[in-house]
């Protein structure tokens, strides 16, 4: 059974936090920010097709007013176009999503962009399907 997020996908937005209208074609490129929450502080999160894994920025981390206990990380993370990038740590964290309610883990990086990132182990191992033709993101439940 799917369940349909309250909120609907947004696009790019120069923060985080505030959502807002598809910019116009060929104006600036097109992401997919979704509300949800974790460790119940309400955030926009950035879905990475392309990511592997979560990463969560080192400021939002520590921002979550929280104790946060980072594992060391010894893998190495690289972006699409092969440039190496330095990881702080690993943090696992709790997510809500839709009907997505579980503990998740973050590689945790200075100088990013965005909150945070909700890569492909997430969304796969949560079914979820990204509808672009409606700018809806479904999240998954096995039956």
């Amino acid at each position: 059974m799917y369940h349909q997020l309250d909120e609907p996908l947004v696009t790019k937005t120069s923060t985080a936090d505030q959502l807002r209208e598809l910019p116009e074609q060929g104006k600036e490129p097109y992401s997919i920010l979704v509300s949800g929450e974790l460790n119940d502080t309400k955030l926009a999160f950035l879905i990475d097709t392309g990511a592997n894994t979560n990463i969560i920025s080192y400021d939002t981390l520590f921002s979550l007013d929280i104790p946060v206990k980072m594992e060391k990380y010894t893998g190495r993370l690289e972006t699409a176009d092969g440039k190496r990038v330095d990881v702080i740590g690993r943090a696992k964290l709790h997510l809500r999503l839709g009907e997505i309610d579980t503990d998740i883990e973050a590689l945790v990086m200075h100088d990013l962009d965005n909150h945070i990132i909700l890569g492909l182990e997430t969304l796969k191992g949560h079914r979820c399907i990204i509808d672009l033709d409606t700018d809806q993101l479904w999240t998954g439940q096995k039956e």
